[in-house]
């Protein structure tokens, strides 16, 4: 909620005694090395993710175990359109601040026939891999796993990405 507030705005509500929690920002920085990390370790453990990220409201209620909104929708539906291993951003993320630095121009990871609401950016995990595992080369890795799956198509679209993530950061 407060991701597309003014600092006006928040600067009013950051006193109120049930909605002050509501006007400090989301750490974007943790969030988005915690979703690299969670995609490393997923590859260290040979269980390959794919996800999505949205914003916006949406129900939780885990008494009655009842998820009902619009970013619960969003991200499902992105998340099957992808066919590499990582993260894309849903159309409701797009505006947020801080996100240029964590994403590159790419649309390479999604299944051809997706073309609704595309966004041609792709979280660049690989660089945050090269950072904190420098030892441990990530293409050898992920022709490993493809090799001991079957060789499917998501590994070698996985080491595409890879690969041109490794071309921008040259840029």
């Amino acid at each position: 909620m407060t991701q597309n507030q003014t600092k006006e705005e928040l600067k009013k509500k950051e006193s109120h005694p049930a909605y002050g929690h509501l006007s400090k920002r989301v750490p974007l920085l943790e969030f988005w090395n915690t979703c690299a990390e969670l995609i490393c370790r997923s590859i260290e453990f040979d269980l390959p993710i794919r996800g999505a990220v949205s914003t916006g409201d949406a129900i939780f209620d885990i008494e009655n175990k009842v998820y009902l909104g619009e970013p619960i929708v969003d991200t499902a539906r992105l998340e099957n359109k992808q066919q590499a291993i990582g993260l894309s951003l849903c159309t409701s993320f797009v505006g947020h601040e801080d996100i240029s630095r964590f994403f590159i121009p790419y649309s390479n990871h999604y299944k051809p026939d997706y073309n609704s609401k595309k966004i041609d950016l792709a979280f660049n995990w690989p660089l945050y891999w090269k950072n904190s595992r420098p030892n441990i080369n990530l293409v050898d890795t992920l022709q490993k796993m493809s090799e001991n799956n079957d060789n499917h198509p998501y590994y070698s679209n996985t080491i595409e990405f890879v690969k041109y993530s490794e071309t921008c950061e040259r840029k």
